[in-house]
């Protein structure tokens, strides 16, 4: 599928005629000519056609507009994702997530935007989208350098990943656990740290897993037995659905 993708890239790279980027709408500026016009109805139906190969992937109630917006990311496309999106952006999460990546990284034809991406982060993650949830917890862990109004922020950090954390989401579990256990964005709780870490690496996060080796030596047995208890509790109160981690960034 890789190769494919890559092929679509390239078809599209030859039809752009016009490389001159005017301001859209959302935050956006995409690229005027053939990319935005016939160029996009002719790649709309190819990349629509390798969306329904890519179904079993994504979540079963998606749109099918939607699986090809990832799909046009991963061809590093992303005037064209924001084309499937458009009509879901009032009312769909995943959607509202997609437009925060595709703000928050750029690409070809689209100038990035981070303030903007938040705000569409903020958005999916209200509305229960837990990776979005993860990728404003790590904007705020990191900041930007590219926009100074997007500062590091380690309290922000902090509460949107335990939000991911409490939606199942594995990787908002490992950094939630580090934040946790080295005292960024609050008070230091190693117990509380390491048992989400935990849960991160029973969902088989690979990081999760080497940092509960490298401390294990270093934990008493009563340590031990307090974070496999704090574990159980905190696995208790999340919901039934499988552990998430992120895996398309």
């Amino acid at each position: 599928m890789h190769d494919h993708l890559q092929g679509f890239r390239r078809a599209l790279i030859r039809r752009a005629e016009r490389k001159r980027t005017v301001p859209g709408r959302w935050g956006v500026s995409i690229r005027s000519g053939a990319e935005a016009g016939t160029g996009f109805r002719q790649a709309g139906v190819v990349i629509l056609l390798l969306a329904l190969f890519a179904m079993p992937i994504y979540a079963a109630d998606d749109p099918m507009e939607l699986v090809a917006a990832r799909y046009a990311l991963e061809a590093g496309e992303p005037a064209l994702a924001i084309r499937q999106i458009r009509p879901h952006l009032g009312d769909h999460p995943e959607a509202q997530f997609l437009m925060g990546r595709i703000l928050e990284e750029g690409g070809r034809g689209v100038s990035s935007n981070p303030r903007q991406a938040i705000t569409w982060y903020a958005r999916a993650a209200e509305g229960g989208h837990p990776e979005a949830s993860y990728a404003l917890g790590r904007l705020f862990e990191r900041g930007d350098p590219r926009d100074a109004s997007v500062p590091t922020n380690y309290r922000e950090a902090r509460r949107w990943y335990a939000r991911g954390a409490a939606a199942n989401h594995a990787d908002s579990q490992v950094h939630l656990g580090l934040m946790l256990t080295q005292g960024r964005g609050g008070s230091r709780d190693v117990t509380e740290g390491l048992a989400w870490m935990t849960l991160a690496e029973e969902a088989g996060a690979p990081a999760a897993r080497q940092i509960l080796a490298h401390r294990k030596d270093s934990l008493s047995a009563e340590q031990r037995n307090a974070i496999a208890e704090r574990a159980r509790e905190l696995r208790a109160m999340l919901p039934d659905a499988e552990p998430r981690p992120t895996g398309s960034r």
